[in-house]
């Protein structure tokens, strides 16, 4: 074991420094919304809240290819809905990591590090978000990747999960179980 020459009064700087540090991100957390807002499900949903929707829909149609993508509001909420099914089939600490990213991406320089872009994705183009969107993709951070892989994944997996949704895209929906 390794011992420290850490003084009393190098102490006392270390602790004040992490004093700082933790009183700043509180300050942020706070500041952003990050901790504020209602934890409880939106009307309709079982899971997502007012505040996830809010991050999720602008991403819903530049996630699912253009093939299948939603054709207007309805679609968009039809996928959400579906994706609060899935929410519902998973664990809580799946479910708690997946809030935890959808309130990250409510923080701007979340976004401007992921993605490249610093706006609510709500403002930008459909183009824009794309690129964005691509841009987060190939980012140089296995966090980052780990991230998109949170947002997209279970977007598109409740967009094929329903037959109907499933054959915008030319996929033949769920296999069925044939019982010999």
């Amino acid at each position: 074991m390794t011992e420290t020459n850490l003084g009393r009064r190098g102490f006392l700087k270390l602790s004040a420094g992490g004093a700082a540090m933790l009183s700043l991100g509180a300050s942020l957390s706070v500041l952003s919304g990050c901790s504020s807002g209602p934890k409880t499900a939106a009307d309709g949903f079982l899971h997502l809240r007012a505040s996830d929707l809010e991050v999720l829909r602008p991403w819903v149609p530049v996630v699912l290819s253009a093939d299948s993508r939603p054709n207007g509001d309805a679609d968009i909420e039809r996928a959400l809905v579906v994706l609060d099914g899935l929410l519902e089939n998973a664990g809580p600490l799946a479910r708690k990591m997946l809030f935890e990213l959808y309130d990250v991406m409510h923080l701007g320089a979340f976004r401007w590090w992921a993605t490249g872009v610093w706006s609510d994705p709500a403002t930008l183009t459909l183009e824009q978000r794309t690129a964005a969107l691509a841009n987060w993709e190939h980012i140089d951070s296995t966090f980052g990747r780990a991230a998109f892989r949170g947002l997209t994944s279970p977007l598109m997996s409740g967009w094929y999960q329903v037959p109907e949704m499933a054959l915008t895209t030319g996929y033949p929906g769920p296999p069925k179980k044939i019982v010999g």
